[in-house]
């Protein structure tokens, strides 16, 4: 069989700002996209293309061979002038983004859509937000050659507000990010320094407070413990967490401590340092920190909320309805009191996890729409 030339050009363009679940995900699926496809498809030559505004950025997240485009426009230049100016020069045969998609495009697209939260959630959004990226999402999910989404819950909701068929979205589930796997925490948990960690964006949904009660009930039951909570936001919910976290300092027997702008090796060693990691969102479109909370080995409190239903029985701990914040306490308390037992059961659950959510197993969905175009190239 003849050998093909196939050209995938990527919207990196979260590259330049750093880490963040969009970019983890494109990372990820790049870097074991080549070995993935030489093994399925030898015949296929992959060329990788990323467009971004520097190439260091990329190469802070990329490790195989990739050609940079330099686009160093905003949202709307970007996506109406310089991805089709670029698929156009160097003869893409795919073009993969992230939510929106080129608004032209020479080739076939592949637009991947994580979530539509903000209107499974409307109250938590403003109302700016929801119509700016209901408009384009609907438009990119109903214009793109290929829709793909991380979960059911997303492919039905996707469906549901966007108006295309479910059974026409790639479901490709996250996968975690190898560092996760190579590390794990080996010390041991002690009462009289429990950890909570969490690890998400600073929004009403996340609910971060339920963590900070479980705080409260622990130290009411004589266990000394700290909250972590790694993530970022300037909205009003994160000024009223953090009023709320130096309320809780000033209580005996209580830390919280709110982290932003934590680099990645920071990030895993948060997760390292941490007895037991808490979830308690509204709902997520996946869930990726509660996978990475299993991959280094700590037990997990999570609600059920969206797509982390689809996570129960993936990792150590308990899972409770996204409605009972009592129930969620308590499951945090019952944990920490037995946490020793369920430290040990999470570090051998590390395995399962890595055969469940690895790159590899991305990758080959995506080597599946390769294919697809080679075929119609010949």
């Amino acid at each position: 069989m003849p050998n093909i030339q196939l050209r995938v050009l990527f919207d990196c363009h979260t590259f330049d700002v750093g880490w963040q679940g969009t970019t983890t995900y494109l990372a990820g699926l790049i870097n074991a996209l080549p070995a993935v496809v030489s093994q399925r498809a030898p015949n296929i030559n992959l060329q990788i293309i990323c467009a971004a505004k520097s190439q260091e950025s990329i190469n802070r997240f990329i490790n195989v061979d990739f050609d940079f485009e330099p686009i160093r426009t905003g949202f709307i230049a970007r996506n109406l002038i310089d991805i089709p100016l670029v698929s156009r020069r160097c003869g893409a045969n795919l073009v993969v983004s992230q939510y929106v998609r080129p608004f032209f495009s020479v080739c076939p697209t592949l637009c991947v859509i994580h979530d539509v939260l903000f209107l499974d959630f409307p109250e938590s959004f403003s109302l700016k937000y929801r119509i700016i990226r209901k408009i384009f999402f609907t438009w990119s999910a109903k214009n793109s050659n290929f829709v793909s989404t991380v979960s059911q819950y997303s492919a039905k909701q996707i469906s549901h507000h966007l108006g295309i068929r479910q059974d026409t979205i790639l479901v490709i589930s996250n996968a975690v990010d190898p560092a996760f796997l190579n590390r794990q925490n080996t010390s041991e948990p002690d009462n009289k320094n429990f950890r909570l960690l969490s690890v998400s964006r600073l929004e009403r949904r996340k609910r971060h407070e339920w963590g900070i009660y479980a705080l409260e009930a622990l130290a009411s039951r004589g266990i000394t413990a700290s909250y972590t909570i790694v993530g970022t936001g300037n909205d009003m919910y994160s000024k009223e967490l953090h009023t709320l976290a130096e309320q809780a300092n000033k209580k005996k027997g209580i830390n919280v401590v709110i982290k932003s702008g934590l680099d990645f090796e920071s990030l895993i060693q948060e997760y390292i340092a941490t007895d037991l990691f808490l979830c308690p969102s509204i709902a997520e479109g996946f869930g990726i920190p509660v996978i990475e909370s299993a991959a280094v080995g700590i037990p997990c409190v999570s609600s059920d909320g969206g797509a982390l239903s689809e996570l129960e029985g993936q990792f150590i701990g308990r899972m409770v309805s996204a409605q009972d914040r009592e129930g969620f306490i308590d499951a945090v308390c019952d944990l920490a009191s037995n946490i020793k037992l369920h430290h040990f059961t999470a570090q051998h659950m590390r395995r399962k996890v890595a055969e469940t959510y690895n790159w590899e197993a991305v990758a080959n969905a995506y080597v599946d729409v390769i294919v697809s175009l080679a075929k119609e190239k010949k």
